[in-house]
């Protein structure tokens, strides 16, 4: 299935739409890094952080064993290939130069992976004499504390401020990949870990391109190493390293494929949506306020900032004082590019494109570590205490529950809303969790849930991209 006219940050939005329909994991493979991190990031403002996954690079050269390199996308890729052999249902997005890295099997993996429980027993020194042997020496945020050989507790914590910041009952420890991998043996691509996933190629004769020419970059600086022999003996050839142009396209060609982008051919279903980008203004905002006068189109933008949101208020023809608002809908929120979808009768702008300012990728999970109630203080709550979740307001704090996901039982926070609404929130996101603040005696009004104008914005937006899902469904049926 090829999608044509999807422009800007129109992709996330099918793929969020699709994932609502499909009945396994879709892997979105992009040929550069950074614009993967962008679409995980647009993915992450419609869905949250818990559906989607990014594999990075490790950012190291294969046959430069003297560099230094940032141990935490080790953690994040091993962190994603266990989430997703252990049956993952959402999106993993990754890159060519992500996959070209080749990592142990599946199975390799699952047997060196230790599961260690508060209560449990385990020499300390045993317990380090593998960590070290796996790679985990350093870098790891979590800190283990023993009575005698018992594990006594676990804290996650701050590697910068050396802190903790929560209690953990369970820790997962997932050897480092490189290390398992460097050892010898059988070696497997990122998409072997799902291997029933559909894969959503952008540009796919680019994706072929670009793994073929890391390719040949290994292959010659493997050349370059194996003249220079030490004591270790010479290095795997890259082909036990490496992922191939060829090996790539293989693997590809097996699995049901959405094609994205002006270079992806082998399709014979075409779904045109016809979009268009958003327009350049550079900052010539008298430009914009006409054509939102002239044109017949709703226009959203999105702002980076509140004090962002207020300045275009005024700009844009509002008046904060006497509240008379624009002929905009000005909303807080964060996508990468606007777009224009004339048919559906809507354009969605960004204010840093507006003003052609540089937009780093956000990401919803780095929350995690400021701020939010910890399960010691969510314990202490009554029910009945006013709790403000940051994505949805303000509900009634209703206890501790253990609840079943996808078939594994998770201990959640139970939330009621306006209505008897209500939302159970993991305990692995306790930090979107506040206690309510306010005036002595005050009782606040709880939030309806589903009525936030950014939830509007979704609905009407995937609304245009749903006939692409129920066409997919067809096919794949």
């Amino acid at each position: 299935m090829r999608l044509r006219g999807l422009v800007g940050s129109l992709p996330a939005f099918a793929l969020a739409e699709v994932l609502d329909s499909a009945s396994g994991p879709l892997v979105a493979l992009l040929a550069e890094s950074e614009s993967a991190d962008y679409l995980r990031s647009d993915l992450e403002q419609l869905l949250g952080a818990d559906p989607v996954l990014f594999l990075p690079p490790t950012g190291r050269d294969p046959y430069d064993p003297e560099q230094l390199a940032d141990t935490l996308p080790l953690v994040q890729r091993a962190d994603a290939l266990g989430r997703l052999r252990d049956g993952f249902h959402g999106i993993l997005v990754t890159s060519v130069e992500a996959i070209s890295e080749l990592v142990p099997p599946p199975a390799t993996v699952a047997d060196e992976t230790l599961t260690i429980r508060i209560g449990e027993e385990h020499a300390p020194e045993e317990l380090m004499e593998r960590l070290t042997g796996q790679g985990f020496a350093g870098g790891y945020p979590i800190r283990l504390e023993f009575f005698g050989d018992e594990v006594d507790q676990f804290r996650e914590f701050d590697p910068q401020s050396q802190r903790s910041v929560s209690r953990l009952e369970t820790a997962r420890l997932v050897p480092n990949l490189g290390t398992a991998q460097s050892e010898g043996g059988e070696s497997v691509s990122a998409l072997d870990y799902g291997p029933d996933a559909t894969a959503a190629l952008f540009d796919s004769q680019r994706l072929i391109e670009a793994a073929s020419e890391r390719f040949a970059t290994a292959e010659a600086a493997y050349e370059a190493r194996a003249q220079d022999t030490d004591a270790n003996g010479p290095p795997l050839a890259p082909e036990a390293k490496v992922l191939t142009g060829n090996r790539l396209a293989t693997a590809l060609e097996s699995r049901r494929r959405l094609l994205f982008g002006t270079f992806s051919e082998g399709s014979q279903h075409i779904l045109t949506l016809g979009a268009s980008p958003q327009p350049s203004y550079n900052g010539d905002l008298k430009r914009l306020r006409e054509d939102i006068a002239s044109r017949s189109l709703q226009f959203v933008v999105l702002c980076d900032s509140g004090s962002q949101k207020k300045r275009l208020w005024e700009l844009l023809g509002g008046d904060l004082e006497t509240g008379k608002p624009p002929p905009v809908e000005l909303l807080v929120e964060s996508l990468h590019e606007g777009f224009e979808v004339p048919d559906a009768g809507l354009a969605v702008y960004t204010d840093h494109q507006l003003f052609d300012r540089y937009h780093r990728p956000t990401s919803r999970k780095r929350a995690k570590a400021r701020g939010g109630l910890s399960l010691r203080e969510v314990k202490a709550l009554r029910p009945g205490d006013f709790v403000v979740h940051v994505d949805y307001g303000i509900g009634k704090f209703a206890g501790l529950q253990t609840i079943t996901v996808r078939g594994q039982q998770q201990e959640a926070v139970r939330l009621l809303f306006k209505g008897d609404d209500e939302l159970f929130v993991n305990v692995a996101a306790l930090h979107k969790l506040h206690k309510y603040t306010g005036k002595e005696g005050h009782q606040p009004r709880l939030t309806k849930l589903g009525t936030g104008a950014w939830e509007r914005l979704k609905a009407r937006t995937k609304k245009r991209v749903k006939d692409i899902a129920r066409d997919l469904i067809q096919i794949y049926a």
